[in-house]
Parts: structure tokens; C-alpha cells; sequence
């Protein structure tokens, strides 16, 4: 569950989700980017009690974290779609995937949050 708030936390701040997914695939031998993709939306399920239960400073919307993560997989999809299949795994992506819009004031707030939590609950 964790790593979902990361995944949109990198979406929202480094680069889109479908560029790293089309970079992760050479690291998981026998993952394609849409099988990546299916995975990700297979294993994204979790009762609201699990997201309380994530220790974070400010509390998590499961619903709209979900929602941003189906958007960013269909985002996933659109661009792994339209990369070269010769091209399948490598980490160099063009410009044009960065985020180049200013975050929002919720963008990278849950991963902090969530980050901030997991710290405080270590001591």
C-alpha cells in the first residue's frame, strides 16, 4: 500500500508513471509494461482500515488516492502504447514525460506525510 503513495508521489514530481514503468520492465524479467500495468491495478486493492492503519503526520483519502492512481495508470497506458517496442526497458525517456507543471498543493504531500509518519513511528 505504501509503495502506491510513492508511485504517485514520483508520478506527480519526477516522471510519469508510464516512463518508469517502461523502464522497470528490465528489471522484472518477464514483465511486459501492460502486464506491469495489470499488475499494479490487480494488486492496488486494500480496505479503508488498512489506510488508517498507515502511519502518516496527516490523514490519507484512500479514495482519492485511488482515483489519482487509476488516472496515472491510464496515463501508463496511453504512453507505453506509444513508445517503440525496440525501445522496451531503457531508462532514458524523452523530455516531453517530465513533469512540467507546478505541483498542486496536494502533489507530494502524501508521500511526505506518509514518510514523516513511518519516521515518527521508528523512534
Amino acid at each position: 500500500m505504501r509503495v502506491l503513495v510513492d508511485l504517485l508521489t514520483i508520478h506527480d514530481t519526477i516522471l510519469s508513471l508510464g516512463a518508469v514503468i517502461w523502464a522497470a520492465v528490465e528489471k522484472a524479467p518477464g514483465f511486459t509494461p501492460e502486464g506491469l500495468i495489470a499488475e499494479i491495478r490487480r494488486n492496488s486493492n486494500y480496505p479503508v482500515a488498512d489506510w488508517r492503519a498507515l502511519m502518516s503526520s496527516e490523514p490519507l483519502d484512500p479514495q482519492a488516492i485511488m482515483a489519482r492512481l487509476r488516472a496515472a495508470l491510464d496515463e501508463a497506458e496511453v504512453f507505453v502504447a506509444r513508445m517503440p517496442t525496440d525501445k522496451l526497458g531503457y531508462g532514458s525517456v524523452p523530455l516531453s514525460t517530465k513533469r512540467r507543471s507546478s505541483l498542486r498543493a496536494s502533489d507530494g504531500q502524501i508521500g511526505a506525510a506518509v514518510s514523516r509518519g513511518k519516521r515518527s513511528s521508528a523512534t
